[in-house]
């Protein structure tokens, strides 16, 4: 048995011209590794409202929904004992006004020889290792990685200022990008959608015990070339990369995918469905449909519809030797807990979805666990399609909590969800921490903090707030404060109590760093902001001479002293043409304005520490910085 690394990422392409989910019954289970950074990606707390049957209310929970509503309908289609971890993060990718990436992913690894595959000398997924063998085959890896773009929102320097969707119902407006359409194309390729071979020279995979020629992999099997009437594993490599570009020639050719093309309209040559094979390679090239299917099907190149099952993708991966569920059970997202008076109707969107049958012909109901608060009459169900409505009326005059189940059938299997509503005569009051983001760094020796605390009976009460710092104890009273943190990681919360004693809160943690030294230039972080240099910069006015330089040509570097220091936010502090750095009288225009001297040996070797150091401090740093 033997491991082969995939090094190379399939990607989703677009041309311009051209936490909340818990299902009962999965097949497999999909675990999302979330690796972004706080407040960032899938991490990302700008506050959004709830969208196409998506209910969270940042711009980070709702596409932690997306993903858990993707993977739970795979996670229904295909067989594993063993969870898939899926590494995914929000990652800026190649993009620009016209085209970009929307997404990349493949397998972590792939491995051959393993007892109880369905071919020898033949690389399969790790994902579909583990499902056949019934145990994770490489412990230390992942079984695949997703990135997707987060260069694409509300960015016109990025497919125009195309931006992503986050509804669950397949109906994104104009020409926004479909995050699941995206997520569920990126996942079919971990799972195996794809092809080890060069296409480029055609070679096939070598090494891990193959023979000469090399090995095949699970995807490629299934492919032919009509008009060289030949399979692929029995191809030589110039045919094989002959047949890279070979569309409408290239095909694949699996059993079930064959024998379920009758939906298609177009995209098809001589009974079997066309892969993407145009004249130039891509990076698309053979690992997707081609562009020619109609209806849009899932693994398209581009995202040009919304995809609502996995289509003729699920009898790919089937053709690959996969175990899947015949009739897989449908999909229901989770509204999460509700609070709600006793006298109001709380009106929710339920997203659902199924791999066998259209959203539209799905049974949807809902029952209350306790009929004091809420009867089942006070439930009503609405909507059609993907996306369903409930209305929840309690009984008047009473309060408590009862459980709500939801249940969705497509006549031979069926699936639910459940969640708590709780009935209240007073609602708490709603605190948001407005100021700063969640994940912030300080550098000042003050900061900056904004709440606002709404209450639906008495209304604004933000100059009632509390704060506390988990370092520091109670640091504020109001909507905005601006107190003096030591440093460290602070757990900030502000807090309020309304006149019926009901508590609201928000919590955000931040890192305070104003002794810290952020670009190394001998300068503390805090003296930076106060000299109004870039803490995060050793050379803020990019004149080749440190900020300590400048402030320190008195041998005092707490302050600026005019007509001594050199100006650390002026690259030319004489005006005489030449950079601080580079001129040996940078506070004499008629010394220094005619020749730049030449550095010695230590000086130029000092030169390049100096860049070299402001290269590696101008890598991104994560958070955002206040200043």
């Amino acid at each position: 048995m033997a491991t082969y690394t995939q090094a190379c990422l399939h990607r989703l392409a677009i041309l311009v011209a051209c936490l909340l989910l818990m299902p009962f019954a999965q097949a497999a289970t999909l675990v999302l590794n979330n690796v972004d950074d706080a407040g960032e990606g899938f991490n990302d707390t700008t506050v959004v409202a709830p969208v196409g049957g998506n209910p969270g209310t940042t711009v980070g929970e709702q596409r932690t929904a997306v993903f858990e509503f993707a993977a739970a309908l795979v996670g229904g289609f295909v067989n594993s004992s063993e969870d898939i971890i899926v590494r995914a993060s929000f990652d800026p990718l190649s993009c620009s006004a016209s085209s970009g990436t929307l997404g990349q992913a493949g397998p972590d690894s792939f491995h051959i020889d393993f007892p109880g595959r369905p071919h020898p000398q033949t690389f399969y997924a790790q994902a579909q290792a583990n499902s056949i063998l019934g145990y994770d085959i490489e412990l230390s890896l992942d079984d695949m990685h997703i990135e997707l773009n987060s260069s694409v929102d509300n960015n016109s320097n990025c497919l125009n200022n195309r931006n992503w969707y986050y509804g669950l119902d397949g109906n994104p407006p104009g020409n926004d990008f479909d995050l699941l359409t995206t997520i569920l194309h990126e996942i079919v390729h971990g799972l195996g959608f794809v092809t080890l071979v060069n296409i480029g020279t055609g070679g096939k995979p070598s090494g891990n015990g193959c023979p000469i020629g090399g090995c095949d992999d699970g995807y490629m099997r299934q492919i032919e070339d009509h008009s060289l009437a030949s399979n692929w594993p029995v191809m030589s490599d110039a045919q094989r990369a002959a047949s890279a570009t070979d569309d409408p020639d290239l095909h694949i050719t699996g059993t079930n995918i064959s024998a379920n093309l009758g939906g298609l309209s177009a995209g098809t040559n001589s009974g079997h469905a066309r892969l993407h094979g145009p004249n130039e390679l891509t990076g698309g090239s053979v690992a997707h449909f081609s562009t020619a299917l109609h209806p849009y099907e899932l693994m398209e190149p581009q995202q040009t519809g919304t995809a609502d099952k996995l289509g003729l993708a699920g009898f790919v991966l089937q053709d690959m030797g996969w175990s899947v569920v015949a009739s897989a059970a449908p999909i229901i997202s989770t509204p999460g807990s509700q609070l709600m008076l006793d006298t109001a109707t709380l009106q929710l969107d339920v997203a659902l979805m199924d791999n066998d049958s259209n959203a539209g012909s799905l049974d949807f109901s809902a029952t209350s666990s306790n009929p004091t608060v809420i009867d089942d009459n006070g439930l009503v169900e609405g909507g059609s399609g993907r996306v369903r409505t409930l209305a929840i009326s309690p009984n008047n005059g009473t309060t408590g909590t009862a459980t709500i189940t939801l249940s969705v059938n497509d006549g031979s299997s069926s699936n639910g969800t459940q969640f708590q509503v709780e009935v209240t005569d007073n609602l708490p009051p709603e605190v948001s921490i407005t100021d700063p983001l969640d994940g912030a760094i300080f550098y000042g020796l003050s900061q900056e903090f904004s709440a606002s605390a709404d209450d639906f009976e008495q209304g604004d009460i933000s100059a009632s707030l509390a704060w506390n710092s988990s370092i520091n104890g109670a640091i504020g009273n109001g909507a905005n404060i601006m107190p003096t943190l030591s440093d460290g990681s602070h757990l900030i919360t502000a807090s309020v109590v309304d006149n019926a004693s009901n508590p609201g809160s928000d919590a955000i943690t931040v890192v305070v760093d104003a002794a810290g030294d952020a670009d190394g230039d001998g300068l503390a972080n805090a003296q930076e902001i106060a000299l109004g240099t870039d803490p995060e910069d050793s050379d803020s006015d990019n004149d080749f001479a440190s900020d300590f330089i400048e402030v320190n040509r008195d041998d005092n570097p707490a302050n600026y002293t005019v007509g001594v220091d050199t100006d650390p936010n002026n690259p030319d502090t004489d005006g005489d043409g030449v950079r601080d750095g580079a001129d040996f009288a940078p506070l004499d225009p008629e010394a220094g304005g005619e020749q730049v001297p030449s550095l010695p040996l230590w000086g130029m070797l000092a030169l390049a520490a100096l860049l070299l150091a402001r290269a590696w401090h101008r890598l991104p740093l994560r958070g955002s910085a206040h200043r």
